[in-house]
């Protein structure tokens, strides 16, 4: 898989934020974002929708489209070592004690069968730049 760092808009953010040395509390007084919220985005947990990254644009004197998620580029080479890695991962996930853990993360996924678990923890390995 590459090894391209994606600056997320949570990253981007909290740079903003730290450079100008504002506090989560200064900004959500300022924009009328809950600090939860501006948390959240922080930690990756979610993404600020349009009326929000406008806002924060506007706040942090950045582009809004700064802030929308960066979209995944997969070559047909990490397609394909993606497929390899599913096959390789379903194997070892049938013959071992690694079935009940697949059936614990199944609903986190999506649910679907064995092969969309596998393909969604691999989008979301590489959505964490994690090697596989």
């Amino acid at each position: 898989m590459s090894n391209v760092k994606m600056e997320t808009p949570g990253n981007i953010i909290k740079k903003a934020r730290k450079q100008r040395g504002f506090t989560l509390e200064k900004v959500s007084r300022e924009t009328g974002i809950p600090i939860s919220t501006l948390s959240s985005w922080e930690r990756g947990a979610n993404d600020p929708k349009e009326e929000h990254r406008e806002i924060l644009g506007d706040f942090f004197a950045i582009e809004p489209d700064a802030l929308m998620k960066p979209k995944l580029e997969v070559t047909k080479a990490e397609q394909k070592a993606a497929a390899v890695i599913g096959r390789e991962a379903r194997t070892v996930i049938l013959h071992s004690d690694h079935w009940a853990l697949a059936e614990e993360l199944r609903p986190q996924y999506g649910g679907g069968d064995l092969d969309h678990l596998i393909a969604m923890l691999i989008i979301d390995a590489k959505k964490k730049n994690v090697r596989c």
